[in-house]
């Protein structure tokens, strides 16, 4: 587990809306990483509508990953984000702050990496590494790295969450611009096309389109409870997600990798993992791929699936990386 120092009174609404959480939360993450002396976060603070670069700490430029899974370590002696295809791990982009652990997220094009550079506590800029090893702090200083950022699919803006609302954040030019939720309902979670969202209000969580069109009450498998949520779906009805008894403890708000079960929000009920095996974790893809990690026979996998269930690849992943977590694919082409 990543984990937390405190978590901000801000996020604590949105974190406690129905149990949904973005991304974030739970207990049986992998890593156990310490803040370090070598710190992205201490790049100057610049105005909401402006950027500022520098050389960027971390592992110089980054090399466009394509047709590869990423995994993030913090469980070893080099810490960063690793590429794996075709069963074989290299070190992407080395990072070993807190801040990156906790947030850091790829655009769909595998070019850039967000994360929210928080120093000591919860809050922080937007700090986006570009192709070239630099970084660019974006936005207020006020973002909630309890929530990861999410890319839109054309790689041009960054959402995060200010106080107890969202906001878009153009890249590189720095313009934030407010996502207002719709019929009074608390956002919790976006779909990869940011098409849907899981919402939430006084009467319960819904998914829905963002405009708030088409809510579906979140229905939980029987006996159970969404623990962690850790993707929507594009089309807006299946989650990928922990699912625990009514009665499991809460978790922090660390960051989770872990799920258990792929769920039809609107009857509960539990899909089959395609190919087989024991889902660990995953994510859905802007154009309703998924992306899931599964163990079947004492072997850990990450498979490419269609939305219809077909298995399009898969990786095997090395002893090696056991311990880390699962964060994203880009498609190659």
């Amino acid at each position: 587990m990543i984990p937390r120092i405190r978590m901000a009174t801000g996020a604590a609404v949105l974190l406690a809306v129905a149990g949904l959480v973005a991304g974030c939360g739970g207990d049986k993450s992998p890593g156990n990483p310490s803040p370090t002396s070598t710190r992205t976060t201490d790049a100057p603070s610049t105005p909401a509508a402006t950027a500022s670069t520098t050389a960027s700490t971390g592992g110089g430029g980054l090399a466009q990953v394509q047709g590869t899974v990423l995994l993030l370590s913090f469980a070893g002696a080099q810490n960063g984000i690793y590429d794996l295809r075709e069963g074989q791990l290299s070190l992407w982009y080395g990072n070993e702050t807190f801040s990156f652990a906790q947030s850091a997220v790829v655009s769909p094009q595998g070019t850039r990496i967000a994360f929210i550079a928080v120093g000591d506590g919860d809050n922080g800029p937007l700090q986006v590494i570009s192709g070239d090893g630099t970084y660019a702090t974006l936005g207020p200083e006020t973002l909630l790295s309890e929530f990861l950022p999410v890319w839109a699919p054309d790689g041009a803006s960054v959402l995060a969450v200010d106080g107890p609302a969202w906001v878009r954040i153009a890249v590189p030019s720095g313009a934030v611009t407010p996502v207002n939720a719709p019929n009074g309902y608390t956002i919790s979670k976006f779909s990869p096309d940011l098409g849907y969202a899981l919402m939430a209000d006084g009467s319960g969580a819904v998914a829905a389109h963002v405009d708030g069109s088409g809510a579906t009450p979140v229905v939980p498998p029987a006996g159970k409870k969404f623990h962690r949520i850790l993707s929507l779906s594009p089309n807006g009805h299946d989650v990928i997600a922990d699912v625990e008894p009514p009665d499991f403890p809460g978790g922090d708000a660390a960051r989770s990798y872990s799920a258990n079960a792929i769920v039809d929000t609107r009857t509960g009920t539990v899909l089959a993992v395609p190919g087989g095996g024991t889902l660990t974790s995953g994510y859905y893809l802007a154009n309703g791929d998924a992306i899931l990690r599964v163990t079947a026979g004492g072997a850990d996998t990450v498979l490419l699936v269609s939305p219809t269930g077909a298995v399009l690849s898969q990786q095997t992943v090395p002893p090696s990386a056991k311990d880390y977590g699962l964060i994203g694919y880009v498609p190659a082409g």
